[in-house]
């Protein structure tokens, strides 16, 4: 972990998965479905604190990429019911890697990043980031709400905001 830390700067550090959680304002729980549980389990300081997932029910099939079965629940609301106490917020979700890592600005605007959660104030936190990052966030309401608005395939040039 060493090498990776000091390729990203002088105020960089490692830590544990917990030493994370407890550090910042936003816990991230960025993992694949398959893991969620345990992810969610490892923070222990959630009480109150934001916890943004970014997560998709999918998984690698024969055929490709399959969608898992969530019972009839939008993903944020299955990830929220794992962290009880916490804020949580789902967002960052609907664009490969590939594209949030490119310029945000796009075609004389801004990639849009649908948030979703059941507070204004923890979608607030999570909107901040992601103006920083030079993306415009948009309020989907609750994750029973704006969820279905999360699914699957989205575009990868989507229009931008204006």
């Amino acid at each position: 972990m060493t090498p990776l830390v000091a390729e990203f700067g002088a105020n960089a550090s490692a830590g544990t998965p917990q030493e994370a959680a407890d550090f910042g304002d936003i816990v991230l729980l960025a993992v694949q479905w398959s893991r969620k549980e345990s992810a969610a389990a490892s923070v222990s300081s959630r009480e109150g604190r934001v916890v943004l997932t970014p997560v998709n029910p999918l998984r690698d099939g024969p055929d490709g990429i399959e969608v898992i079965d969530t019972g009839g629940r939008q993903p944020g609301e299955v990830v929220a019911s794992l962290v009880p106490g916490a804020r949580p917020a789902e967002g960052f979700n609907t664009y490969l890697d590939q594209v949030l890592s490119k310029d945000p600005a796009v075609g004389g605007g801004r990639r849009a990043v649908l948030l979703a959660g059941d507070g204004a104030e923890a979608k607030r936190k999570v909107a901040e980031p992601a103006l920083s990052c030079g993306f415009q966030p948009v309020d989907t309401g609750t994750p029973a709400e704006g969820g279905s608005l999360f699914d699957r395939d989205g575009p990868e040039d989507a229009p931008p905001c204006r």
